[in-house]
This record gives C-alpha cells, sequence and structure tokens, in this order.
C-alpha cells in the first residue's frame, strides 16, 4: 500500500509527487494521458509558485522570461503601471516535462501514463484504486488532481458550486515581441486585449469576445487586437478559444481524500490564476503530510486555509473578468478614470501583490 497516490499527473499533481518523494514518502501517481498536450496552456508563474516549485527542484528563473512591469493603457493611452517583480512567463508544458524528470531521478517507475483511475474503493486503512486495465493499487491517502472533470470528485458526490465572472476569450501565441518584458492590458470599449511576452521571442495575445466562438481562426483574432489596440498581428499562429468560469467545490477534503488545483476549483486561466493556485494547494499539502501524522484535524486545518485563499482569489478572478468587459462610451470613460486611479502609488503596489498571489 502506497502512502499516497495521486490521480492525474498533470502539473499540480507532479509538484505534489515530487515534494513528498524529496521527503521519502512513497507515491504514487496515475497519469491518464500517454502524452503532455502541446496546446496553449498556462504560461505565467508568480513568485510563491516560484518558490514552491524551487523547492522541488525547478528553477523558473533558469528557464523562464521575467515579466517586469504591467502597464494599462486605453484609447493609446497609458492609465496606470504596476511592478510585477517575480513574475515569469514559462509554457506549463516545460514545467510539467521538469517535474516529471525530477520525479523518475528521485522514485523510478512510480508515474504512471495511460493509466485512468475509474474510482475509489475502501480497503483496510485506506483506498483501493479502480485504475483502467484491471491493475491494482491501494494508499492510505488519495489526492484527486484530475482537472475540472474530476472522476474522483464526481465518484464522492461532492457537488461544485457556481461563482460569478464568465467570459469569453481568443488567444494565440505569435511570433515578434516590440513590447519587450512588458504586459500589456488594454482596456477598449469593446473589451479588454491582454498580451505578454513568452521566453522565445514571441508574445500571447488574448482578446475578450462577446461570445462563444469555437471555429474561430487567426484573423479573427488579428483584428480584434489591430481594431482595439492598432497593433498588427504579422505572423499567423494557432488560436484557442476558451471561456472562463469561476467554481468552487463543495469540499476539498473528505473521508481520506483530499482535491487540489482543478479538481477543487475552476477560475479564469488568464495570468495562470487557477494554476498558481494549484501548486501552492500542493506545497501546503505536501507540508502537512510530511510533517508527521496526518490526523483529521491537520487535514481539515489545510482545507479551511485552502478554501479561505481560493475564494479570495475567485473574488479576485471576477472582479478581472468585470473589468474587462465590453462598456458604452460613458461607462468606458469611467472605467478609464478608475484604472488611472488604482494604477497610482501607493494603490497600485498593493494590487501588485493581489495580482501577483503573494497574498494567497
Amino acid at each position: 500500500m502506497h502512502d499516497v497516490a495521486i490521480v492525474g499527473g498533470g502539473p499540480v499533481g507532479m509538484l505534489l509527487a515530487v515534494l513528498l518523494a524529496q521527503a521519502g514518502r512513497d507515491v504514487a501517481v496515475f497519469e491518464a494521458r500517454d502524452t503532455i498536450s502541446p496546446r496553449a496552456r498556462a504560461i505565467g508563474i508568480h513568485p510563491p509558485s516560484v518558490g514552491a516549485l524551487a523547492e522541488a527542484g525547478v528553477d523558473v528563473p533558469a528557464h523562464g522570461r521575467p515579466i517586469a512591469h504591467g502597464e494599462a493603457m486605453a484609447d493609446g493611452r497609458v492609465l496606470g503601471g504596476m511592478p510585477l517583480d517575480g513574475v515569469y512567463a514559462l509554457a506549463q508544458q516545460h514545467v510539467e516535462r521538469m517535474l516529471r524528470e525530477r520525479l523518475e531521478a528521485l522514485a523510478p517507475g512510480s508515474l504512471s501514463l495511460g493509466r485512468r483511475v475509474l474510482g475509489l474503493h475502501p480497503v483496510p486503512g485506506g483506498h483501493g484504486l479502480d485504475v483502467e486495465g484491471g491493475a491494482a493499487a491501494s494508499a492510505r491517502l488519495v489526492v484527486a488532481a484530475d482537472g475540472l472533470r474530476s472522476t474522483v470528485r464526481e465518484g464522492l458526490g461532492i457537488p461544485v458550486v457556481r461563482r460569478r465572472g464568465t467570459a469569453h476569450y481568443l488567444m494565440a501565441d505569435v511570433d515578434g515581441d516590440a513590447l519587450g518584458d512588458r504586459a500589456l492590458l488594454a482596456f477598449e470599449r469593446e473589451g479588454v486585449v491582454e498580451s505578454f511576452p513568452l521566453p522565445d521571442g514571441r508574445r500571447r495575445w488574448v482578446a475578450r469576445v462577446p461570445q462563444p466562438m469555437p471555429g474561430a481562426d487567426f484573423e479573427a483574432l488579428a483584428s480584434a487586437v489591430q481594431a482595439r489596440t492598432g497593433h498588427v498581428l504579422a505572423s499567423p499562429a494557432q488560436v484557442s478559444a476558451f471561456t472562463a468560469k469561476q467554481a468552487l467545490a463543495a469540499r476539498m477534503v473528505s473521508d481520506g481524500v483530499v482535491l487540489i488545483g482543478d479538481a477543487a476549483h475552476e477560475i479564469s486561466p488568464i495570468g495562470g490564476q487557477g494554476l498558481n493556485l494549484g501548486w501552492l494547494e500542493a506545497r501546503a499539502l505536501a507540508r502537512v503530510l510530511t510533517a508527521g501524522p496526518v490526523t483529521p484535524e491537520a487535514l481539515a486545518a489545510f482545507e479551511g486555509q485552502r478554501v479561505r485563499a481560493t475564494r479570495r482569489a475567485i473574488a479576485q478572478a471576477a472582479f478581472n473578468t468585470a473589468m474587462g468587459r465590453a462598456l458604452s462610451p460613458s461607462g468606458h470613460a469611467a472605467r478609464s478614470l478608475a484604472i488611472r486611479s488604482l494604477g497610482a502609488p501607493p494603490i497600485s503596489r498593493r494590487l501588485a501583490d493581489a495580482f501577483t498571489m503573494r497574498t494567497l
């Protein structure tokens, strides 16, 4: 019987696995995918997560690109700036590969790929895992890091409570980087446009759109960016369409099972908010699981602290979503005035701490 079985070998589950393996715990990870997805995912890594990954032997500054400053604009004018000290851009896939390599060095064979967990059943001293293909596995504690449609969460009957804050976006990673290390937030009347530098001399561009556009092509994104900001995206790239939502599972701990990452919550992916929150949960849970006997009281304290942090993150994401919507001319003028006030010291410093997740 393993000490801990982690269902889901994405970046959150892998960070937890590495931290546990470093502490000498017997950990097993079951991942349904055979390979790491190549499609564009989260890129923003905030200072607390840089520290958490460093604890696992992953050097983000050595591989990522610093995002030193955020600039808010509207109608071609700069409204304000925000220091983003310690924030890096690095693709989620890159971090996931480094974590896999680290786990293999620490605990060879502990990651099982192409092994979908279909459910759990009680066994003496823990849980048995029903793994596709019939292979037997059991653990004293099970951690569900298996994403938004978590099989483990659904099997436990834990409901998900939807929160306010929904918006639709188009996104692409485009060649060319005329803006340098700045993050751009263009609060235009038709909806926000956001842009972030990438490590390979490219930039990520994200534009809010009024409705879901699953079949949108590069021209749709490029047209929106140029019409709103004047920036020309000349190099075609693959476009992703997504809808940002907010939700929180009713419980994160249930009878020897802990939910973390997207299995526990859904938060707007812009700026890597959901992923970073999951990494902070992985670090906090690793500390509980390696500090001594794992008691119900210790898990309850973990749950309380992380639920409070998640609620703050959801509130921040809902605020960001509301600020980025399309507005009437008068509403747009009022928003620009508000952003100008928020972008001035000392408020900008406190906002920077919130946006970079230092308060979570």
